[in-house]
C-alpha cells in the first residue's frame, strides 16, 4: 500500500466516523452508516479547485452509482416540484 493509499484510507475512515456521528446526533439514537458517498468541491491554498469523491470502504461501483443516481433523482424531483 502506498502513502497515497494510506492517506485515502484515513480520509475514508475519518469521513465514515464523522458521518456516523452526525447522523447519530441528528437522530438522537445510535445508528450505523453502512454506505455513503461524499462528493465535494475543494479549494486549496493556491485557489485551485478540485472535485473529490469518497465512498465507504468496500462499496462496489454499482453501489456508488446507485447512491449518486438516487441523489440525482431526488434533486430532479425537488427541482420539478419547485417549478410548478
Amino acid at each position: 500500500m502506498t502513502a497515497q493509499d494510506d492517506d485515502f484510507a484515513s480520509l475514508q475512515s475519518d469521513l465514515h466516523g464523522a458521518i456516523s456521528k452526525a447522523v447519530s446526533d441528528h437522530e438522537g439514537t445510535a445508528t450505523y452508516v453502512n454506505r455513503f458517498v461524499v462528493l465535494a468541491e475543494i479549494v486549496d491554498g493556491d485557489g485551485e479547485r478540485a472535485l473529490v469523491q469518497v465512498s465507504a470502504d468496500g462499496m462496489m461501483r454499482w453501489d456508488t452509482l446507485g447512491l449518486l443516481e438516487h441523489a440525482r433523482s431526488v434533486e430532479w424531483a425537488t427541482h420539478e416540484a419547485g417549478e410548478q
